[in-house]
């Protein structure tokens, strides 16, 4: 009610505080997010509001790490498909606070944080579009989510929606008639399906 929201994955969390969940599982959702990165925000690909789609996961240690790698290898088939230039890399949040300086340090020692960053040609830069995280029990601690009577791992993988599609039409243009097949294919899928006009 009082707090903008910074992420996706928390609400999934708060709704099964204090439960007990049977198994592994994968949760989809969708919420906008608002984030001030200082002096960050100064730059056109980064809003103060956004959409993120994320892929959530709550289980076994093995669970979130079998998941996270296919996770991170159907982004890298997705890139491929979209023949979007970029790289997957380890990376660590732009937005700690007073405790900067070791969570970043845990995140990039023990590979926490993947990001896909993608090229921006015109504005000769990379931007993140995606971004992997594995949370260990940090928030299962907080919410007192456990599976027979152990607190469970989670981990997230998520796309900035408007970021994506602004890597798109930066390496790919606005002329749809031009795109790679297989991303001219799928969009016009897409568009059918969610009821829009394709041009």
């Amino acid at each position: 009610k009082y707090v903008q929201n910074p992420s996706t994955c928390f609400h999934c969390y708060a709704i099964r505080e204090n439960k007990n969940i049977p198994s592994n599982i994968a949760i989809s959702a969708i919420t906008k997010c608002n984030r001030y990165e200082s002096s960050n925000n100064n730059k056109f690909e980064r809003l103060l509001e956004f959409y993120l789609r994320e892929v959530i996961f709550l289980g076994s240690s093995n669970y979130i790490a079998k998941t996270r790698k296919q996770t991170l290898d159907l982004t890298k088939k997705l890139s491929n498909r979209w023949n979007i230039a970029g790289k997957i890399v380890s990376s660590n949040d732009p937005f700690f606070t007073n405790d900067y300086k070791s969570k970043s340090f845990f995140q990039l020692k023990l590979n926490l944080k993947y990001e896909f960053k993608c090229d921006l040609p015109f504005l000769n830069r990379k931007v993140s579009i995606m971004s992997s995280n594995v949370h260990g029990d940090t928030f299962s601690k907080n919410f007192k989510i456990k599976c027979k009577s152990k607190y469970i791992q989670t981990g997230c993988l998520g796309f900035g929606l408007e970021r994506f599609a602004m890597v798109i039409i930066a390496q790919h243009g606005t002329d749809i008639k031009k795109w790679p097949r297989k991303l001219k294919e799928d969009f016009q899928k897409w568009s059918i399906n969610e009821n829009q006009d394709f041009i």
